[in-house]
């Protein structure tokens, strides 16, 4: 998700004639590439002074670009009406940001059919432009090539593990404090568990179904953070933060909080009427975790994951789409069912299900919200950004 550096709201993708800006319906701003503004034919002497004086290392640095996170240059350029207009540079993403009524004052000139719709920059203009857009085309590359393999050196553990990781993720717009403080959490309650008796306090302050005012109803709450052991924890603890970073993006902390506690009952309620007697204690954050997988694949559909697929002791990257990955859960998660209901497993695929039935529900709630406030903005949001 795109942040406005002004007013933090997001920012909306809105289609031009040369392209799309993204816009803030909240502030009024917009963030521009400088290859549209060319197209608009804006005027060659304020491309050029917005250039150079972002590559001037002594440049006033402003808020962060809401697409790499630097700071910007705020650079003076000369206006429309010949008054100096100051405005936010990012050399990097070849993007400038204009405050509510600046992009106004971007002086225009008539574009000359043998330009080809580029206006003629300077010499250094042109080389920090080429810098820029080699910049851009790497990076553009690194996510192409992620499709082939893990972006980043630590994700192979994971891949080779089994586990999916993230290739082509939404952009983030804000740290993810409430995932990192639940994950935190459910470790170093494990970890207190380990110093003590483990199995006493999944005894003690576990789910059972028969008795859901034990403890005055808190174990529907600690259940969630005792495990079972260190790999049923960091597998959990795994998925939330991979996942649960870009759900708590979307929707912010407090709703985001919401979705893991509802997800979690529902989850416990799921698993409780298959077997309301039942005596044995559930723990894990399974059921949470779920309802947070299952809203950043219908939120993010077309982010990119992949793991290694071994065939006999060879393996092979595989890399596929977030909705894809959400329909192989779906049916190992009702094929868990089964066993569990046949007696072979003592996984709850029902919490599980309980709880991705929570993340559907609130990310077609969110959809339904996000879609109508962008259609009053009179943006087109942009498809891979929920």
């Amino acid at each position: 998700m795109l942040a406005c550096p002004k007013c933090g709201s997001r920012l909306l993708r809105a289609r031009t004639p040369h392209g799309f800006v993204h816009a803030c319906a909240r502030c009024g701003g917009r963030m521009v590439a400088t290859a549209i503004l060319r197209k608009e034919g804006s005027a060659r002497e304020f491309l050029n002074d917005a250039w150079l004086g972002a590559r001037d290392e002594g440049a006033r640095r402003g808020p962060a670009c809401p697409r790499c996170r630097r700071p910007m240059a705020q650079v003076d350029a000369p206006g429309r009406t010949g008054a100096p207009v100051t405005v936010d540079v990012c050399s990097l993403c070849g993007s400038i940001w204009f405050d509510p009524g600046e992009y106004a004052e971007v002086p225009r000139q008539a574009i000359e059919p043998s330009a080809a719709g580029e206006p003629e920059l300077s010499p250094e203009a042109r080389r920090a432009a080429a810098v820029a857009t080699v910049r851009s085309m790497q990076r553009r590359q690194e996510e192409e090539l992620g499709a082939e393999a893990p972006v980043s050196s630590w994700q192979y553990l994971p891949a080779i593990l089994g586990f999916p990781v993230e290739i082509r993720a939404p952009e983030l717009g804000s740290r993810p404090w409430m995932t990192w403080a639940v994950a935190l959490a459910a470790v170093a309650v494990v970890a207190a568990t380990f110093t003590g008796n483990l199995d006493a306090a999944v005894t003690g302050w576990g789910f059972i179904p028969r008795d859901w005012t034990r403890h005055r109803g808190l174990t529907i709450v600690s259940s969630f953070f005792l495990h079972a052991g260190l790999l049923h924890v960091l597998g959990n603890v795994y998925f939330l933060v991979v996942f649960g970073d870009n759900v708590e993006d979307d929707l912010g902390a407090a709703r985001f909080a919401l979705l893991l506690l509802s997800a979690h009952f529902v989850g416990l309620v799921a698993h409780g009427v298959f077997d309301p007697h039942s005596t044995l204690p559930l723990v894990g954050a399974s059921a949470g975790v779920s309802g947070v997988v299952v809203y950043y694949a219908m939120a993010f559909p077309r982010a990119k994951l992949g793991l290694f697929f071994w065939i006999f002791f060879y393996p092979k990257w595989i890399s596929f789409t977030a909705r894809t990955a959400l329909a192989l859960w779906i049916g190992l998660q009702l094929l868990g069912s089964w066993e569990q209901v046949a007696g072979f497993s003592n996984v709850s695929a029902l919490a599980h299900l309980g709880g991705g039935a929570v993340g559907l529900v609130a990310a077609l709630a969110a959809r339904r919200g996000g879609a109508a406030k962008a259609e009053r903005a009179g943006y087109q949001r942009d498809p891979y950004q929920r």
